[in-house]
């Protein structure tokens, strides 16, 4: 279910809720701060561990495999807990618009863009809108190159090779948390899979600095030649593999010490590294002399090289190390290593150049630099005598083109549980969907602000730790309040609300978060009016007005029909601003409201409903 409630969200369907228990029976609701040194304190701004455990009501024993749903929803100050009729309705809303009505959304992802404009922009693929999806477009400064995200502390790390530093930026709060002074020319970087450390490779000093994850400060600096610097990591994370390009020289280092534990000397080139977990090696490509060296760091063996076509820029190990790809666009192909034999096991012909591979379970996704179609491989095709079939898939109608394809920067990212991926064609501006076996996309959305260059998917649905029974995710409330906590479950049905307190004092974010109050509400409306559409706004943590906001602009729409509104406002008295609708026939509209210079995108400020009359139009 959770992996369906994205689409059902996109589609503007209602959540099902209907024929529910009336009791909570089996389910447990925490809430607790994962700082462990402030206590159990509930604070604004604070990162929160969300829990939910269900269980058998007659045996007690955790029920695994689940999909539950959740929501976070500030209450009115001094409104009471809803009924049991009251948390159904407030369920039922959460999906009627294509929008979520509560503070945070506990059962989708957000899709994170690093553009060409040199910005990072958060986007909510669950909001059906044009731009509405744009939760965030955060500029950086500085000229981009590659970056990385951590979904354990939600931080995204981004190389800035002229400024000699490295963006952090708070994907939950919405902003550049940090600028680290790192090495000269830091260009590449790597979350290491457990999230200990951050690893960054600065090409002209020759080192890697390593960074703590949270954020804060560089650890250790670590020399391994000059670049340029590539990583690859072991499953277990005891291994980082780092290749230095510009000294021909690979390094294991272990993550625990922190030391280089061996080095292999390979020859100068722009040496490309992929760890396949299977053979427990990892495989080295250096296009300049044409071979991917084999190395096995666990145990006492030989290196190996594999000679290959002139071409290749890149390789790529599938998640589970069977297969390694070697990328040769000007051959029209990819080279596939058979990782069990160590032996190049077949080459696929594509009908464009391949830039960069990405795979699920099933697919071996190809994304071409000069073409509007990707290529599927069928992975467990790969061990049959006959030629691997290739499928053709369209990515919209525009070349992506090659300046706007980097190599180190991957344009998509997997769907949560591996059933499809995420795919950018930065010259359209778009993002498509697609579910592994499908002929053509199944959804698609515009960014409007940039070129995408590059896509990582942040997962933050309910995720079960374990078979425990225990569904659990982390999230950040930047307001107090008291905090309603829709519940819904599909089998066994079950729908309910909790509720729990965030202590702190209004406005504890960073940047001021107003309150937008629609004057309309109440009004009698009638299609083909044009209606005045007015609206104060102050600021969140003592009601005074805000003024001069210059970018205040609405959007009308209406669930699961193509037309909408959008007009710009102009302010007609201190913090009161204003702007003309006209609504074409009768029905319920959902007004939101956008500010960017007050951080507010397309439903970050709440939604107000205007009832026009069924009469007809004037």
């Amino acid at each position: 279910m959770v992996a369906l409630l994205p689409l059902a969200l996109l589609l503007g369907c209602p959540v099902p809720v209907d024929a529910a228990d009336s009791k909570p029976a089996g389910v447990e609701f925490s809430v607790h701060n994962l700082d462990s040194d402030a206590g159990q304190a509930i604070r604004a701004g604070d990162d929160l561990l969300v829990k939910f455990r269900l269980s058998d009501p007659d045996s007690g024993f955790g029920l695994s495999q689940l999909h539950p749903a959740a929501w976070l929803s500030p209450r009115e100050k001094g409104a009471p807990a809803p009924s049991q009729q009251e948390c159904e309705n407030l369920i039922r809303g959460m999906g009627q618009f294509g929008v979520t009505h509560a503070d945070d959304d506990l059962n989708g992802y957000y899709i994170l863009t690093l553009n060409a404009d040199n910005s990072v922009s958060i986007l909510n693929p669950m909001v059906s809108l044009n731009t509405s999806n744009q939760k965030a477009h955060i500029v950086l400064d500085g000229e981009v190159h590659a970056w990385d995200f951590d979904p354990n502390t939600a931080l995204a790390w981004v190389t800035l090779p002229a400024e000699n530093k490295v963006a952090v930026v708070d994907v939950k709060g919405r902003r550049v948390a940090a600028y680290l002074a790192v090495g000269n020319a830091p260009r590449s970087i790597a979350v290491q899979p457990d999230g200990r450390y951050v690893w960054v490779g600065n090409d002209d000093s020759g080192t890697v600095s390593v960074m703590a994850p949270g954020g804060q400060r560089q650890l250790r600096s670590i020399e391994v030649g000059r670049g340029p610097i590539d990583f690859a990591f072991d499953q277990q994370g005891r291994y980082v593999i780092v290749s230095a390009g510009g000294a021909g020289r690979v390094s294991v280092i272990d993550t625990g010490s922190m030391k280089v534990v061996s080095s292999l000397e390979v020859g100068e080139g722009s040496l490309q590294v992929a760890w396949a977990e299977l053979a427990g090696a990892f495989y080295l490509l250096n296009p300049s002399r044409n071979t991917v060296t084999v190395a096995y760091p666990r145990e006492d063996r030989a290196a190996v090289k594999i000679d290959v076509a002139e071409g290749a820029t890149t390789l790529e190990a599938d998640p589970q190390g069977r297969w390694v790809f070697v990328v040769n666009p000007e051959a029209r192909a990819v080279d596939i290593i058979d990782t069990a034999a160590a032996r190049l096991s077949r080459r696929v012909a594509l009908d464009e150049k391949p830039s960069h591979v990405l795979f699920s379970s099933i697919f071996a996704y190809v994304y071409h630099a000069d073409s509007s179609n990707l290529s599927l491989v069928k992975l467990s095709a790969l061990a049959d005598a006959e030629a691997a079939p290739v499928l053709i898939i369209p990515m919209g109608v525009e070349r992506p083109e090659g300046r706007l394809v980097r190599p180190g920067l991957l344009p998509m990212d997997l769907l949560p549980d591996e059933g499809g991926a995420v795919v950018a064609n930065p010259v359209e501006k778009v993002i498509y969907f697609y579910t592994d076996g499908m002929m053509s996309p199944t959804g698609s959305f515009k960014t409007w602000a940039s070129n995408p260059l590059g896509v990582i998917l942040y997962d933050r649905s309910l995720r079960e730790r374990g078979n425990s029974g225990v569904y659990e995710t982390v999230t950040r409330l930047d307001e107090p309040g008291v905090y309603d906590v829709p519940f819904v479950l599909g089998s066994p049905r079950v729908v309910t609300c909790f509720e729990f307190e965030v202590a702190g004092e209004p406005g504890h974010g960073e940047a001021v978060k107003p309150l937008f109050r629609g004057l309309f509400v109440g009004e009698e409306l009638a299609p083909g009016d044009e209606v005045t559409l007015r609206y104060r706004v102050v600021d969140g943590r003592d009601g005074r007005p805000l003024t001069g906001v210059d970018d205040l602009r609405l959007i009308a729409f209406r669930a699961g029909e193509n037309w909408s509104a959008r007009s710009w406002t102009k302010e007609v008295e201190d913090g009161v601003y204003e702007a003309g609708v006209t609504f074409p026939r009768g029905g319920r509209y959902l007004v939101q409201v956008e500010a960017r210079s007050l951080g507010i995108a397309f439903g970050d400020a709440g939604r107000d409903y205007a009832d026009v009359s069924q009469g007809a139009a004037r």
